[in-house]
């Protein structure tokens, strides 16, 4: 296996991690990370993953979104069509590098959101796999201001606003830190936006297997509302109980889920 830093994209730069195997099964796979700080504390879970996937012949990239990690500019410059860029330049860096003309993508949290409505939009997608989708993208922030506020208080000891204000503050095109994050008024309601087109709404336009895999009990609640399979044939949901790591700092080995990653892509 050969671990590789790459330069996907000059300007703004966009860097990812490229693995390729000894004797390649002539297939690629992008994995596209979560969200903020839910990025930092699963990055060595996708690291595995893709290591996993890789033994078996896969070469997998996985990049930092603008805003993230290595990645250039700051969270303010990003968003949603910002990230369709970047997921479509480093499909294509994959596609050059391994000569593929097709990729599967694997999803993670709002990396799920963000792979989906890729995915509805372009044909050059072999197989989509969804874990833990974010299915409602304002109401994961919603959550996540709300988690925000907790940390502030137990931290701080105090909070500076409600999340009522900060909410109202996004609507007006106030921009607010997010651990770090600068979440503007535009992601805000690009968000709304998008929301209104629900993320599974337009998947049957490019006919491909899409995957749904839950690891927590309200997620799996949430997919099974949807009722995919009996709108998308080709969609199958697994479930497999899992801690939420993206939530926490310490490392859980989760060989379970890498083991069903291989397992759907080997059978695509």
């Amino acid at each position: 296996m050969k671990e590789e830093q790459v330069l996907i994209r000059e300007e703004p730069q966009l860097f990812g991690m490229v693995y390729s195997p000894e004797v390649a099964n002539g297939r690629g796979v992008l994995m596209i990370h979560p969200f903020g700080e839910e990025r930092k504390s699963s990055v060595r879970i996708l690291v595995m993953m893709a290591k996993a996937l890789c033994r078996e012949g896969f070469s997998v990239m996985l990049f930092d979104l603008c805003g993230h990690g290595d990645s250039s500019y700051d969270m303010e410059e990003g968003g949603i069509c910002a990230w369709m860029e970047d997921i479509r330049d480093a499909a294509a860096y994959l596609c050059r590098l391994s000569g593929m003309d097709r990729v599967s993508l694997v999803g993670l949290r709002f990396g799920s959101y963000l792979a989906s409505l890729f995915a509805s939009q372009s044909e050059n997608i072999e197989r989509l796999i969804l874990l833990e989708p974010v299915t409602e993208p304002t109401k994961y922030l919603r959550k996540s201001l709300r988690s925000k506020l907790v940390k502030e208080l137990i931290t701080v000891g105090a909070i500076s606003s409600n999340r009522a204000q900060l909410i109202s503050g996004l609507k007006n095109d106030i921009t607010v830190d997010f651990d770090g994050y600068a979440i503007t008024g535009n992601f805000y309601k690009e968000l709304e936006k998008y929301e209104t087109d629900h993320i599974f709404g337009d998947l049957g336009k490019n006919t491909r297997p899409v995957s749904v895999v839950t690891m927590t009990r309200s997620s799996r609640n949430a997919i099974i509302s949807l009722d995919l399979t009996s709108r998308f044939p080709d969609t199958v949901i697994g479930h497999i109980e899992a801690p939420a790591f993206w939530e926490k700092i310490d490392y859980t080995p989760l060989d379970e889920l890498n083991s069903l990653i291989v397992e759907i892509l080997s059978n695509a």
